[in-house]
């Protein structure tokens, strides 16, 4: 299998994954967890057959980079997910994943507290547009009086959205 055949059943394999865990989750009611522990494990079963298959050499020499690689991937598919799985039970699937989305946002900040990259004018504008949109999206006015009770809940799901966005 070469890189772009790889690449492409990668991509369209997590979307599909990643797509369908929110149905699974809300109107199934499948468990958060077990739809998390199958998506990451069809990712590390694909990813270690290809690796094997193809004879890659992954061996990490640098016990600070293996740390950081550890750390980062039990913080998104392990703790990220399951934020974002609380705050969709409290907020719902779309407005929990429209918020959650700003790890676009927090990746590039933390490039560049890192001085990884530089933010530009129009990455800034950029930024303000979007979250204006989820300004306009979490309007406490629109809300139904049914759900003008649950505000606590609304308020900590909006939170968990935006914590996951941050660990992802």
């Amino acid at each position: 299998m070469n890189n772009i055949t790889f690449a492409l059943i990668s991509s369209v394999s997590a979307a599909f994954l990643w797509g369908v865990s929110p149905l699974l989750i809300d109107r199934i009611k499948a468990s958060s967890y077990i739809i998390t522990l199958l998506r990451n494990s069809a990712t590390i079963i694909f990813i270690t057959s290809y690796i094997f298959l193809n004879n890659i050499n992954v061996f990490i020499h640098d016990l600070n980079i293996l740390i950081i690689l550890i750390l980062l991937g039990v913080s998104g598919p392990a703790l990220a997910d399951q934020i974002y799985i609380a705050s969709m039970k409290r907020i719902g699937v779309n407005l929990s994943t429209a918020i959650s989305y700003t790890y676009v946002f927090w990746a590039s900040f933390i490039s560049q507290i890192l001085s990884i990259e530089n933010i530009t004018l129009l990455d800034v504008a950029g930024s303000l547009i979007a979250f204006l949109g989820l300004g306009i999206g979490v309007d406490m006015n629109r809300l139904s009086l049914e759900k003008r009770s649950f505000i606590k809940e609304y308020v900590i799901g909006i939170f968990l959205a935006l914590v996951s966005g941050v660990f992802w």
